[in-house]
């Protein structure tokens, strides 16, 4: 009996050693572990199930629903589980599970850069001409031929949805008529493509469709674009004002709109400006410019509240494409000034990165807006306002001293806010890079082609260089200015462009605005 007992003893003992020790093993916590990249197994072993870890805290999420969050991106939930407490081998599991899949979400993706170089893939003028002249009259048997010609030599799922987000930039304008009517009648995608217009729901139509031809698992996100020039009113707060895609590839899901990389909205004009500012952005950039109306559709977490999105400053893919970030003093989408100089920091990855920044209206004074570059290679930028002062003009002389150490920008013209409030703008271009005139007042337009004609009569250009000149630039009459034809691939037209803005003393250098908030004199 004595020899049963002791077996007994002995037996319970092993058991609570081990325990013990796996409850010991337990303590080290994997929420610090490495992101997997999204093709790793980590992301897709299902929890192990221990019955006695899982019962030493708050309960775990059925597995089944753990892998329809990740299926989804739902990274909000995601970031809702990481709170969970327990110890021991199936909430260690769990949590490097979660972990990695919010990680995808959380941090940036460098592996999408190579296809948000701002180039067009050259493949979406190698349709055969047969084809494109059937798909805007035909569309419903034509378009799948066109997106198989699009994507054939092409294995990467990436590139497939870069190449059609192209053809649909290239092809697609933006209807700004329909825009000011009020009407969204005939955005599906054959509509689309038969008037070879649309708004963001015909663009996002037309994307979902081709992306279903080519197998690629697309959906279509309605939420609030903050821009007031695609209808946005800042007094209303969240508005469902727009449409774009997010496009599953591999694991993870991805954020592509077309309708802001096709151009943009000038006063009532439509205007084409090729990009890919909105072709695979970071999650968190994306929320500074589009709100989805479903938490999990925001691909981030925690999912941002409608106040918070609504009180930040609205925040275009561009000035992220500059390597752009803002620090904690970041400006609100309206600011009151406590001071008489309003400021705020940005850290810069391109030391070579030159900024302006001006405030209307304007007290004409050149010192009431510049920038400031600080750090090793300039890696803070400070952008400086002074808000000009309507009665007797007078300044800071801290924003005067400071001012003087890299002012890039001048404003000039009125003499102050009526109301007590201002709009800040901020501006960036590359050190060494060259880019057209986009916008030219009629007038300044006219007076280029008095001079151009001058060139010619003088023999500095032909005929033929001449009417290629002119052939670049189409006026908008509504914003009374001549606009910049768009094309990457016209490069002999581009060629004679800047040649002829040599001879004019025309400058390559447009800076581009990738900020602009409110600023209410406190």
């Amino acid at each position: 009996m004595k020899k049963i007992f002791s077996l007994v003893v002995f037996a319970f003992m092993v058991v609570q050693v081990a325990l013990w020790a796996q409850d010991a093993a337990g303590t080290d916590s994997a929420e610090g572990a490495p992101a997997a990249s999204p093709a790793s197994p980590a992301a897709t072993r299902p929890a192990t199930a221990s019955p006695v870890a899982a019962n030493r805290g708050d309960p775990l999420p059925d597995d089944s629903d753990v892998q329809a969050a990740i299926s989804a991106g739902n990274a909000d939930q995601l970031y809702k589980w990481m709170a969970l407490k327990g110890q021991g081998q199936a909430y260690d599991t769990f949590r490097l599970r979660v972990r990695t899949s919010l990680n995808w979400y959380i941090n940036p993706d460098k592996s999408v850069e190579p296809y948000r170089n701002g180039k067009m893939n050259a493949r979406v003028r190698d349709v055969p001409v047969e084809l494109i002249s059937q798909v805007f009259t035909a569309p419903e048997t034509t378009l799948p031929d066109v997106v198989n010609a699009l994507i054939a030599k092409n294995s990467s799922p990436f590139e497939k949805t870069k190449i059609l987000h192209d053809w649909i930039c290239d092809n697609i304008s933006y209807d700004a008529d329909l825009l000011s009517s009020g009407s969204t009648d005939n955005q599906d995608y054959a509509s689309v493509l038969k008037k070879k217009m649309a708004l963001c729901s015909g663009y996002s139509n037309l994307m979902k469709e081709m992306c279903d031809i080519a197998g690629i698992e697309a959906k279509v996100i309605n939420g609030c674009l903050k821009d007031t020039a695609y209808g946005y009113d800042p007094s209303k707060g969240i508005q469902n004002n727009h449409a774009w895609n997010a496009v599953k590839l591999g694991p993870k899901w991805y954020i592509v709109d077309c309708t802001l990389d096709a151009g943009y909205v000038d006063g009532k004009a439509a205007i084409r400006k090729y990009s890919t500012d909105y072709l695979f952005p970071d999650s968190r950039s994306f929320l500074y410019s589009h709100f989805a109306e479903k938490p999990e559709e925001q691909y981030y977490g925690p999912a941002l509240n409608a106040d918070t999105f609504v009180n930040e400053a609205f925040i275009p893919g561009s000035f992220f494409r500059y390597g752009l970030k803002l620090a904690a003093n970041k400006p609100l989408y309206t600011n009151t000034a406590q001071s008489e100089v309003f400021m705020f920091d940005m850290n810069a990855a391109n030391g070579t990165i030159i900024m302006s920044n001006t405030i209307s209206p304007s007290s004409g004074n050149r010192d009431e807006a510049w920038t400031m570059k600080r750090g090793s290679g300039g890696s803070i930028i400070t952008a400086g306002y002074l808000l000009p002062d309507k009665n007797s003009g007078s300044q800071s002389a801290d924003a005067n001293a400071n001012a003087s150490t890299d002012a890039n920008a001048s404003t000039g013209g009125a003499q102050g806010s009526q109301n007590g409030e201002y709009t800040c703008t901020l501006y960036a271009r590359n050190k060494d890079s060259v880019s057209f005139k986009m916008k030219v007042a009629t007038e300044e337009y006219n007076i280029w082609s008095e001079k151009i004609k001058a060139l010619k009569d003088k023999g500095d250009i032909g005929v033929y260089e001449l009417s290629v000149f002119k052939s670049a630039y189409y006026k908008v009459d509504a914003n009374d200015a001549y606009y910049f034809l768009d094309d990457q691939f016209a490069i002999e037209r581009n060629n004679i462009v800047q040649k002829i803005y040599g001879y004019l003393n025309i400058s390559l250098i447009d800076p581009e605005k990738v900020l602009s908030f409110t600023l209410k004199d406190g």
